[in-house]
């Protein structure tokens, strides 16, 4: 299976050149933003993905993909704040939220998290892990390893927002904020072959760790910089 993968367009999906695979993964901060308010920007957002879903449906009809699989990203206010209105919508994709699916004879699983970022502006936040947000790190902690708890341990491809934390989440400041239990529960994972995710723009780029005899390969697959500049075409992964 080859899998295409993207996150962290920002609302510049239109100017992708698409890559032909089996699969168009999506990991997230599709879409634009249009203002500070979380509910507004997400109803703004429905109008937008209504072009992309059209886009979708083309880039299938010309047989560039068999499937797309979408996740959100903490940009994506439209499927924090409207899922409903959003899925009926999206009819050209699969939108994974904490969810799992067979495509293509393959395991996915995907979901929007990430540890807390950008305050209450943004979704898909856990709660804050440190004191100086309000936060509380044992309840924070906690509150992660529930939700990855999720991932089946059948899951070949994950595809989450976030990064694990110490692959490919560094800042510019030096700063690695990805998420630790998100790292655990991916070397727990036995039949895991490939992690897309995004999120931290700075991180772009691929890494294979080993856990034992098995290989996983880590993709960051953010397609602009925190200017919000292009950084480079989809990464394109077989497995």
């Amino acid at each position: 299976m080859r899998i295409a993968t993207i996150s962290d367009i920002h609302g510049q999906w239109v100017n992708v050149h698409y890559p032909v695979a089996d699969v168009l993964a999506f990991a997230g901060d599709i879409l634009g933003n249009y203002s500070w308010d979380k509910r507004a920007d997400a109803k703004l957002q429905l109008h937008e993905l209504v072009k992309f879903n059209e886009r979708m449906g083309e880039l299938k009809r010309a047989g560039i993909y068999q499937e797309i699989v979408v996740v959100g990203g903490n940009h994506d206010k439209c499927f924090d704040q409207v899922l409903p209105e959003c899925m009926d919508i999206l009819k050209n994709a699969r939108y994974l939220q904490d969810e799992a699916a067979e495509i293509l004879g393959r395991k996915f699983y995907g979901s929007p998290w990430q540890p807390w970022f950008g305050g209450h502006v943004w979704s898909f936040n856990f709660p804050p892990h440190k004191y100086e947000d309000g936060g509380n790190p044992a309840q924070a902690r906690a509150h992660a390893r529930r939700c990855w708890a999720r991932i089946p341990d059948d899951t070949e491809v994950l595809i989450t927002h976030s990064p694990p934390h110490g692959t490919r989440d560094m800042v510019d400041r030096g700063e690695m904020v990805g998420c630790p239990e998100l790292a655990a529960k991916v070397q727990t994972l036995p039949n895991l072959k490939l992690h897309v995710f995004g999120h931290i723009h700075h991180g772009r780029g691929q890494t294979v760790r080993k856990f034992g005899d098995r290989e996983v390969r880590f993709v960051n697959t953010a397609m602009v910089t925190d200017q919000l500049d292009p950084q480079g075409d989809p990464f394109v992964v077989e497995i």
